[in-house]
């Protein structure tokens, strides 16, 4: 070797030195399994104020469900997190309202889309309320007569 090559160093061996090692964030919400099964809600607004109505209606219908809201906007947080509340939420509901308007940055192109929204649902196959009857007969149907020509049919 070249004299003083073995005493070079990177400028990054300081740096390296002194960094910290990485560790992951801690999830932004865990859902305890021993607590029964959960609703975890995440949304890109304050959805607080929706759970004493939830809360109402699960105990008038009976359901022991623990009630989780996520922090203020942490929509792509949960979804990405893999131990966090959703990926973690086993028998649980999970829900994750979406106001679009808090992701739209060209809000001139979100007002033409909002103008035309209604004229566009309207055309769409999805809004043929005679064709979406028939598959919901036909679904209706063949589960009818799966259930026929099983042994439920000897009662």
């Amino acid at each position: 070797m070249p004299d003083g090559v073995e005493s070079m160093q990177s400028p990054f061996t300081a740096f390296r030195a002194t960094a910290p090692a990485h560790h992951p964030p801690p999830p932004i919400m865990v859902v305890n399994p021993m607590s029964g099964p959960s609703i975890v809600i995440g949304a890109t607004f304050t959805a607080d104020a929706i759970e004493p109505t939830l809360a109402f209606w699960m105990r008038e219908l009976g359901f022991q469900y623990h009630i989780q809201i996520a922090p203020y906007n942490q929509v792509f947080q949960l979804l990405l997190d893999p131990a966090g509340a959703l990926a973690t939420n086993r028998g649980g509901v999970d829900i994750v309202l979406v106001r679009f308007e808090d992701w739209a940055h060209d809000l001139p192109q979100l007002a033409r889309i909002r103008a035309t929204l209604r004229d566009r649902m309207k055309s769409s196959p999805i809004m043929d309320g005679a064709q979406f009857a028939r598959g919901v007969e036909d679904a209706y149907r063949l589960m009818w007569r799966r259930w026929c020509s099983t042994a439920h049919s000897q009662l």
